[in-house]
């Protein structure tokens, strides 16, 4: 009888022990699994961390490129503005200057656009005439070139006026004024307000 219960308290004691041993191994899994988390969770937070950082940084640094481009392009409300500037440029450089056409190119927006929000800039088109001297002319399509918008000079053309005939002559000749006649076309891209 002694092996006998010593049999039975073996089985038992064997049948505790893998109890506790099951309970420690299941115990052990689920802190595994809650680390494994802990861990995802603790990674999602450092990666979104380093997203907004990386935003923040990306926006600090753009401010100084919007303010430049803010000082490149023009809105619709400032076109007057810039043709007054354009024709105050003329008149410093002693040119008689005509603003012969303003004209909008119209832009369609495009299926990106209009989900985005974003449109793109609105080319116009400046046709203006000059006349003066050789000095003047030169050095309004050079500040044409150099405004601080963006502007593309399209075309620039100058030549000498020319009189068909002498004043007070019934002659054809074909005489000098020595002023000289410009010609140019530049575009201008705006943004919508």
């Amino acid at each position: 009888m002694k092996t006998k219960t010593l049999l039975v308290v073996a089985l038992l004691s064997i049948v505790v022990l893998a109890a506790v041993v099951t309970y420690g191994l299941q115990e052990i899994k689920n802190r595994n699994e809650l680390a494994s988390t802990l861990q995802n969770q603790s990674d999602d937070l450092t990666e979104a961390n380093q997203l907004a950082q990386s935003i923040k940084t990306t926006r600090e640094k753009a401010a100084g490129n919007l303010s430049a481009l803010d000082e490149v392009t023009i809105t619709q409300s400032e076109l007057v503005p810039f043709i007054e500037l354009v024709e105050d440029i003329g008149k410093k450089l002693g040119l008689e200057l005509t603003i012969t056409s303003v004209d909008s190119e119209s832009v369609k927006p495009s299926a990106s656009a209009s989900s985005t929000g974003f449109q793109a800039p609105q080319p116009i088109h400046i046709s203006i005439d000059t006349k003066g001297n050789w000095a003047g002319s030169f050095g309004f399509i050079h500040a044409l070139e150099n405004l601080p918008q963006r502007v593309r000079v399209d075309s620039a053309e100058m030549d000498v006026a020319q009189l068909v005939s002498a004043p007070n002559s019934t002659s054809t000749e074909v005489t000098s004024t020595g002023k000289w006649h410009t010609r140019s076309t530049i575009t201008i891209y705006s943004f919508n307000e």
